[in-house]
């Protein structure tokens, strides 16, 4: 659907972006991983063509994007580039029927559908200066909810937000995804999107590090801190069980891959065979 060739993008002698290699294809939620000045940001607007003079191209449903048809090739792209910007004055749903006639999909029941997608229906009477920023966040996926797009970019949709809100936006990412959507979002934690992308891309310095395929339905590893000291037999442990529950053991440390919820049954054999252990970790996260 999407296809980067060697884009990068100079600011005076430093790359911002060097040879980013990617495709994008129709279903992906890709979630696009770095830290800040990593070139999330600059990839993204470079994508929208909202920064111009860049190295190399960028092909869209098989079209190489120029200024010349970048409006036309890219209405069907719909994005939040930092924070959501609205009529302070206006209400939630004053806002989106303005945007909506902008674009030349209003409805009312287009409104309402995008209005109750990311539960603002009680809200929809309040001026967006008096929202907070979760519910900024919201009015935004609702704005882009509400255009028919079928390609999305969110840079950074869970900055700010506090625990619940972020459980939120996480539920109407989810459901973005769900309706048949292709994201592309932006975090600077991993443990933001690893639950809902089917992709990762991790970003540093410009460059585009890795690109891993992730399977929600694949083990997890988990890594258990032990006591080596008191533990005389844990290699015989390991070997007699590394079978059956995938243990490998370096240092202090056991690795398990598996499901969450054979732990318990992990636990016991560690009991059972005299073996102190003091913490468990997602190692999955330390990709």
């Amino acid at each position: 659907m999407l296809q980067l060739n060697n884009v990068s993008k100079l600011y005076g002698e430093q790359y911002a972006l060097s040879n980013i290699n990617l495709e994008i294809n129709r279903s992906d939620f890709i979630g696009l991983i770095g830290a800040n000045g990593a070139g999330k940001s600059t990839l993204m607007k470079v994508i929208l063509g909202l920064v111009p003079h860049y190295g190399g191209e960028i092909i869209w449903k098989g079209q190489k994007i120029s200024s010349k048809n970048q409006l036309t090739l890219l209405q069907d792209t719909k994005a939040l580039i930092e924070t959501p910007q609205f009529f302070p004055t206006l209400t939630g749903k004053e806002n989106l029927i303005y945007f909506t006639k902008l674009d030349g999909t209003y409805s009312e029941q287009r409104v309402k559908n995008a209005l109750q997608f990311v539960n603002l229906l009680d809200a929809k009477d309040k001026q967006f200066r008096h929202y907070s920023l979760g519910m900024k966040q919201k009015l935004g996926i609702a704005r882009v909810f509400a255009t028919n797009c079928s390609f999305i970019i969110l840079d950074e949709p869970f900055n700010g937000l506090d625990p619940i809100a972020k459980s939120e936006m996480k539920q109407i990412l989810k459901k973005l995804y769900e309706s048949g959507k292709t994201l592309l979002v932006s975090s600077h934690l991993l443990e933001e999107l690893e639950e809902l992308s089917n992709r990762i891309l991790f970003l540093e310095n410009g460059q585009l590090k890795q690109d891993i395929v992730w399977h929600h339905d694949a083990d997890t590893m988990f890594e258990i801190s032990i006591n080596r000291m008191q533990a005389t037999n844990i290699q015989q442990f390991v070997n007699q069980y590394h079978i059956t529950y995938d243990l490998t053991l370096n240092g202090d440390k056991i690795f398990v891959k598996a499901e969450r919820a054979v732990l318990p049954a992990i636990y016991t054999l560690f009991i059972q065979h005299g073996i102190d252990f003091f913490e468990v970790t997602n190692a999955t996260k330390q990709l």
